[in-house]
């Protein structure tokens, strides 16, 4: 049985942090937020829906481009960890899940660049995120990323028709996205695995 990489320490976070706000890193790269964000969303996707070159997208990199800077490979070595961290913590202690959120000075959290991170990579495949829509709970879960995303303005097809529920879902955001993310990922297994049992291949 493979060894589970380290998990990343909060200096490597912060290391992170810091060299993803510098002006060393490629414009399209995310911040730390948006990054784990995105780290989620892939742990999440359904099977077969993100490009195996998901890692160098979210640092900006082109395709097959040679990683020289030792600075951009510790980066790149962080992130994967990271990664397999949420991927974890998702699976076997959920309760674990500490989603990396931007707070002021005052305290306020702001979950936007971390939802914004999480429907990026939604945006490989949308349409195989399809069962969760249709979950009564996954549908929830998924409008409420959207929403703290989006900061309410819900793309198109995506209705919720009482303004105070809408409001609820921003308000809550910064306090349940995490939980919001294990409830997508726990509709999608099983859709996968209800397709599986029906004949039909689940990746």
């Amino acid at each position: 049985m493979p060894e589970r990489s380290a998990r990343v320490s909060e200096a490597e976070l912060d290391w992170l942090a810091a060299w993803l706000a510098s002006e060393e890193v490629p414009e399209q790269a995310m911040d730390i937020s948006e990054l784990d964000g995105f780290l989620t969303g892939v742990a999440v996707a359904p099977r077969g829906s993100v490009p195996e070159d998901w890692l160098a997208f979210a640092f900006g990199l082109g395709e097959g481009e040679e990683v020289e800077d030792p600075r951009l490979a510790r980066a790149l070595d962080i992130a994967a960890r990271r990664f397999e961290d949420i991927r974890r913590e998702i699976r076997e202690e959920p309760e674990g899940l500490a989603p990396v959120l931007w707070s002021d000075e005052d305290g306020d959290v702001d979950a936007s660049s971390w939802a914004a991170g999480f429907v990026e990579a939604m945006q490989f495949r949308p349409e195989a995120w399809e069962p969760a829509f249709l979950d009564e709970d996954g549908f929830v879960a998924l409008t409420t990323i959207l929403a703290v995303a989006t900061g309410g303005e819900l793309p198109e097809g995506i209705e919720v028709e009482d303004e105070e529920v809408l409001a609820d879902l921003l308000a809550q955001g910064p306090e349940v996205v995490g939980t919001c993310a294990v409830v997508v990922d726990r509709v999608l297994r099983a859709a996968e695995g209800s397709a599986g049992s029906n004949g039909h291949p689940s990746a």
